[in-house]
């Protein structure tokens, strides 16, 4: 590990995408600077001679020995959907590995932006409000569609909630939590079932979960993170697996 003490550990899952340079890059120019990135590759690129392979190469050259960036090649075979469902099964992996250190974590993907006080507003409502479990910010969507880049409104971010009603309602890369709060979860944190229909919203199940543990999630309104839907979805099937 390259961060001494990290207040703020960011999870990334990424695989063979071409926008990772840029979600990599709004971490790196973050206004608080005291965090630290694992990046969970898949590394199913390695070896290859096609376009994106070429691009994720170039990314893992570029930030692999970046002072608060671990870029972990997980190693998983070829089509690992076929039996798990991949972003759930590294991410557990990742948390059954003790990579989790900073006191607040979060998880972010491969074609996520952050605008750059994500952290420092987070974090910061975090130490602030010490009874505060979670919080979650509003976030800007858009999508690719036909090679066109367009928008559908933003997921705001207005009041508290609690309870088991997360799901489709919060979404992964929008929340900032104590890392106290994986204890009270307990493994699996998230399902690894590899059914679609569940292995889809993964993140909306974990957060049911986080709703049995915390009292309620708070809410930044400001909109600090863009969610980034593309044709490449992380972990899609391709011929090359």
């Amino acid at each position: 590990m390259k961060v001494l003490s990290p207040a703020v550990t960011i999870l990334q899952t990424i695989h063979n995408k071409p926008y990772v340079a840029k979600a990599i890059e709004s971490v790196i120019a973050q206004t608080r600077n005291d965090w630290e990135l694992i990046v969970l590759d898949s590394g199913l690129w390695q070896g290859k001679e096609d376009e994106i392979s070429f691009t994720m190469s170039d990314d893992y050259d570029n930030y692999s020995n970046h002072p608060q960036i671990d870029w972990i090649i997980t190693g998983e075979r070829p089509r690992l959907h076929d039996r798990k469902c991949p972003i759930s099964w590294v991410t557990n992996e990742a948390i059954r590995a003790g990579l989790v250190r900073g006191r607040y974590f979060c998880t972010f993907y491969d074609d996520d932006h952050y605008e750059p006080q994500f952290i420092e507003k987070m974090a910061g409502y975090l130490d602030a409000h010490p009874e505060c479990d979670a919080v979650r910010c509003s976030q800007k969507r858009t999508f690719i569609k036909d090679g066109v880049l367009g928008e559908t409104p933003p997921l705001m971010a207005t009041d508290f909630i609690s309870g088991e009603n997360f799901d489709c309602v919060v979404d992964g890369g929008q929340v900032m939590m104590r890392s106290t709060v994986i204890e009270k979860i307990g493994d699996p944190w998230l399902p690894e079932d590899k059914d679609w229909n569940i292995c889809s919203h993964s993140d909306g199940i974990f957060f049911n979960k986080l709703g049995k543990v915390i009292d309620k999630m708070h809410f930044i309104e400001d909109i600090l993170m863009t969610n980034h839907k593309t044709p490449e979805s992380t972990y899609s099937p391709t011929e090359a697996e």
